[in-house]
């Protein structure tokens, strides 16, 4: 995560921060361009503007340590707990969930 402009929790206190980070950033292009072809589609069939598209990711500071967890887009390999994914689900819909790329993952 970019660094942090909030102080490291006092002891005992707990402190979440939601960081928004551009579809795609870090990435090799593929997310971004794909994200940006869904938007421009969506965008012209709800005659708008295109937006802007983020990815979030929630930071907790607790006594217990710093902790990341994050909505994602699944890796192409199947192992799950090496990137500590906790949870998958669909992301259109749950009939077409089977196929990898219409699935997201929570990871811790």
């Amino acid at each position: 995560m970019e660094g942090s402009s909030s102080p490291e929790p006092q002891r005992g206190k707990a402190r979440i921060d939601l960081r928004w980070i551009p579809l795609g950033a870090g990435g090799t292009g593929f997310v971004r361009m794909n994200g940006r072809a869904y938007e421009a589609l969506r965008s012209r069939l709800e005659r708008r503007r295109p937006l802007a598209l983020y990815h979030t990711a929630l930071e907790v500071h607790a006594p217990e340590g710093r902790f990341v967890i994050e909505n994602a887009w699944p890796s192409p390999d199947r192992d799950t707990s090496s990137r500590g994914v906790v949870v998958e689900g669909p992301v259109f819909d749950r009939r077409i969930a089977r196929f990898r790329v219409f699935r997201y993952e929570v990871r811790r």
